[in-house]
């Protein structure tokens, strides 16, 4: 069974093709892009068996839901056509973002019976937790590292907009450059350090697993405190798991 999956963000729409448990293929796509060149070079001709998505983004999804339908296809959201098998404990449960429900998931196939500690490093910065009981107990949201780098930019008279390297940065830098560049990484690992603590002391699991996903978890995975799991399609899998009922 082929299988397409879309995680709709702030910034940009994920798509991923899944055959059985092998990813084999995916597209990334910039809103305002033009979309149905891209993705009509992820189906590569093929016609899905089923179509499911998370979104946090209503406008760009209904674009790629249009896409969809001209490619004989319908997409069923989580949180929609797709119900949501994740207990929530958050007031109101509508609240919670289909991302987040579908990192949820995701953390509770890969560690059943266990606490876990995951973080979508994007346009903004989500903490999704879960207990031992298989309950999502909530988490924090923040703005991601792109967000504060424009803010900065923004609401100051002087400074310039950063973008991070392929180089970690120093925390001591020598240039204005350098210096944002710096506090904006390392103020971003030291958020999933501090916020990843409290977590775990919080849900009363000192060794629940840290999970990074999102755009920008590779260039922090490995600065972070303790053993750190990169997971890049986390939300995909969440999403396809709740459709194929693994929960």
């Amino acid at each position: 069974m082929l299988e397409l999956v879309a995680d709709v963000g702030n910034t940009r729409a994920k798509l991923a093709l899944f055959e059985g448990p092998d990813l084999v293929g995916r597209a990334s796509i910039l809103h305002g892009e033009e979309l149905g060149p891209i993705a009509d070079a992820l189906l590569g001709g093929r016609s899905p068996d089923r179509w499911v998505g998370a979104s946090v983004a209503p406008d760009p999804a209904q674009r790629l839901a249009a896409w969809a339908k001209s490619r004989g296809g319908t997409i069923r959201w989580l949180g929609g056509e797709l119900p949501n098998p994740v207990q929530l404990r958050i007031d109101p449960a509508s609240g919670v973002g289909a991302d987040r429900v579908a990192n949820a998931a995701w953390s509770l196939l890969t560690y059943p019976n266990q606490a876990v500690v995951l973080f979508d490093l994007g346009t903004a910065i989500t903490l999704d937790a879960v207990d031992a009981s298989g309950r999502f107990r909530g988490g924090a949201i923040a703005a991601g590292i792109a967000l504060r780098a424009r803010a900065l930019h923004d609401y100051t008279a002087l400074l310039p907009e950063v973008t991070l390297g392929s180089e970690t940065p120093p925390a001591l830098g020598r240039t204005t450059e350098e210096c944002l560049q710096g506090g904006l990484f390392w103020g971003t690992v030291g958020l999933v350090n501090a916020l990843a603590a409290q977590a775990r002391l919080e849900l009363d699991a000192p060794q629940a697993p840290l999970v990074l996903t999102g755009g920008d978890a590779p260039a922090l995975a490995a600065a972070c405190q303790g053993p750190t799991r990169l997971e890049p399609e986390a939300t995909l899998r969440g999403v396809l798991a709740v459709a194929r009922g693994s929960l």
